[in-house]
């Protein structure tokens, strides 16, 4: 995962603003996972005939499943849209013939702009998750003194202030690429499932992974985000068996808080994200 996975998500955002719609759906996390992984989006004419043709196709390009046939910056997102030029989309992608319009207004239908306002409001909390972690807080509103700030900065929030939690990528054992996305939407439905726990905060995932991909130490990342529990495990498959060890490490203390394995079928999943 890279900067990429951030133009996928935008994609998923612009698709819903235009069409009042998310372009997959499921009834828990692995089926939107799945769907995802592999099958294209509805195409968005036909949620919104409204829509012009290269704006479908900006939509789509930054759907596509292969990262290498994405946008490969923001900055070739913002040149299509400021020429109204449509992309050139892969073969596995929905081709229209690109509009030859030169100014556009794309059409909001009602329920899209319901969620625009729910958008907003998202974009509300989001500041707010933002200021209320104590490595944000820390580094925004440094003290005068360069000891201090130096203490803060690096000082974990107690236990008896809340439980600060940061997901790690669940490392893969196993030569299978569908494991890959396996521990991806594990990650996702842990973070999903403890943002619903109260006196629980979760850190940014883009930060934790950086930090796990420089190969951090635990106590180092706990420092560096602020947090006093980490969530790591390492997920294993052979054929149709599918092993999930999951560890809770309490920071505060440098010790093993909790740790499980998980075992079944892929076709288990369901049940293996209940279980943990």
């Amino acid at each position: 995962m890279d900067h990429r996975s951030d133009l996928y998500s935008l994609g998923l955002v612009i698709y819903e603003m235009a069409t009042g719609e998310v372009p997959f759906a499921g009834e828990s996390t692995w089926q939107v996972m799945y769907q995802r992984v592999k099958e294209m989006p509805k195409d968005p004419k036909l949620v919104n005939p409204n829509l012009p043709d290269w704006v479908v196709r900006i939509i789509l390009h930054c759907l596509e499943k292969n990262q290498a046939d994405r946008y490969q910056s923001a900055d070739e997102i913002i040149a299509d849209i400021d020429s109204h030029r449509s992309p050139t989309l892969s073969s596995h992608s929905h081709t229209r013939s690109p509009s030859q319009s030169q100014s556009v207004v794309i059409p909001i239908t009602p329920k899209a702009a319901k969620w625009t306002g729910a958008l907003i409001g998202i974009f509300v909390l989001l500041v707010i998750t933002f200021f209320a972690l104590p490595h944000t807080r820390n580094w925004l509103f440094r003290a005068n003194s360069t000891n201090t700030t130096t203490s803060a900065s690096t000082a974990l929030p107690p236990l008896s202030a809340g439980k600060y939690v940061a997901i790690l990528p669940f490392r893969v054992l196993g030569n299978d690429d569908s494991l890959n996305y396996v521990a991806d939407g594990l990650g996702e439905a842990l973070t999903a499932k403890l943002f619903q726990v109260n006196d629980v905060r979760i850190t940014s995932t883009t930060a934790a992974q950086k930090l796990n991909e420089q190969k951090t130490p635990l106590p180092q990342i706990a420092k560096e985000l602020g947090v006093n529990m980490i969530v790591h495990g390492l997920v294993q498959g052979a054929g149709k068996q599918l092993r999930i060890s999951v560890k809770l490490e309490n920071m505060e203390n440098n010790q093993l808080q909790w740790s499980q394995e998980f075992s079944g079928m892929t076709g288990d999943l369901l049940t293996l994200e209940d279980q943990i």
